[in-house]
């Protein structure tokens, strides 16, 4: 029986959301060897998408694949800071989107994201507008604006690929997630609290 085709060639642009939560994981538990299987019940997704991210991740050399008995694990040589180093080429932004809502719009289910976030865990001040993120689509808030109109009444809000509190100890946006959510900043202050 035939393999079947993988879902990326070898000329690999950027990871997929998948591959990406599956690289994070990894790397917040410190590039201890981790069991696909587990991955797959803590991210909600099928062991088949966990096997192609994994397999992307090996493909770019960044991880290895190996077996133990019928259980699949991936590992690395590399340090953390070593291994993120070497695959934040690859790291997509997991902000799709930004919009502005009306401040009366913000629920329970959002979480802090951007300077918001940022200026939580760094010396950064907070913004003046609050900055919220969720993987709901845009459409299901009635007052979607493209431009801020009003500082007082209104909030930003960051539309996600994927949901970074899955991968999280604390319930808010895992470190490596709000880090690429920064992707082409040009402050030097938040570079600062980036590197932080």
């Amino acid at each position: 029986q035939r393999n079947a085709p993988e879902m990326f060639d070898n000329d690999i642009d950027k990871l997929m959301p998948s591959a990406q939560m599956l690289l994070f994981i990894f790397l917040l538990g410190r590039n201890k060897p981790l069991y696909l299987s587990e991955v797959s019940r803590q991210l909600h997704i099928t062991a088949m998408s966990i096997s192609r991210a994994a397999n992307q991740l090996v493909q770019l050399g960044l991880v290895e694949h190996r077996k133990n008995g019928v259980r699949k694990y991936i590992l690395s040589g590399a340090t953390p800071s070593e291994l993120f180093k070497r695959a934040k080429p690859w790291c997509v932004n997991p902000v799709r989107k930004m919009v502005f809502i009306d401040r009366n719009e913000v629920q329970a289910d959002m979480f802090p994201a951007g300077l918001t976030a940022l200026s939580a865990v760094s010396m950064l001040n907070p913004p003046s507008i609050l900055t919220y993120g969720t993987v709901k689509n845009e459409k299901n808030y009635g007052s979607v604006r493209t431009e801020l109109v009003d500082n007082e009444s209104s909030v930003a809000l960051q539309i996600w690929r994927y949901e970074p509190r899955q991968i999280s100890l604390n319930n808010q946006a895992n470190a490596l997630s709000l880090y690429m959510s920064f992707t082409g900043n040009q402050d030097e202050r938040i570079d600062q609290a980036l590197d932080e």
